[in-house]
């Protein structure tokens, strides 16, 4: 469906911004007992170039042909529904960064000055989110999940171990299968 209104919408856009942005006869003519005639800018529906965010319509305005009529009436009808989200937007990149601030401050605390029983705790703690995560699930995957977000916690708070282990991770891996083999086929390969 997209696919089929891009056809419409892509033309129809370009359209509605060249009738915008071309000068017109009367436009022209007017202007030339003003100023140099030029291309008209979108905000000469305003009648004046926008100086700060907040720009309203002049009282005053001569809006010159239907299509600039319905600009500035859509104008004047999205402005309250824009700042609303301007002000949704800045409200949750505020809570955004204060909850970061937050978390890479508790992470921060578990990585220097936590004790041992509190970081033993926290990766237990996480075990049992994955658990409840996957309540669902089969018992295995119960398990795995919590393995695996207990996991990913652990080397968020010992992280240079963690990078030890990530490095040296085949060759521990390599000589475990190996020995895994070993102990399947009875004997040592």
């Amino acid at each position: 469906m997209f696919r089929k209104l891009r056809y419409v919408a892509i033309p129809a856009g370009i359209i509605t911004g060249y009738a915008l942005v071309r000068p017109t006869t009367a436009h022209a003519s007017e202007s030339s007992t003003k100023e140099a005639a030029g291309p008209r800018r979108p905000w000469d529906v305003y009648c004046e170039p926008p100086n700060s965010k907040n720009t309203k319509p002049a009282a005053n305005c001569e809006v010159q042909n239907g299509i600039e009529q319905g600009v500035a009436k859509c104008r004047q009808e999205l402005t309250p529904i824009k700042d609303g989200f301007t002000q949704l937007y800045d409200t949750t990149r505020d809570t955004a960064k204060e909850v970061s601030g937050t978390i890479m401050a508790q992470v921060k605390y578990l990585q220097t000055d936590a004790s041992e029983e509190i970081r033993m705790g926290t990766i237990a703690g996480a075990f049992v989110i994955g658990y409840l995560l996957s309540i669902r699930r089969r018992f295995l995957r119960k398990v795995f999940n919590g393995t695996l977000l207990a996991t990913a916690t652990a080397a968020v708070i010992f992280p240079k171990d963690a990078k030890c282990i990530a490095k040296n991770g085949y060759v521990l891996a390599k000589s475990v299968a190996q020995d895994a083999y070993s102990a399947v086929a009875g004997g040592k390969q």
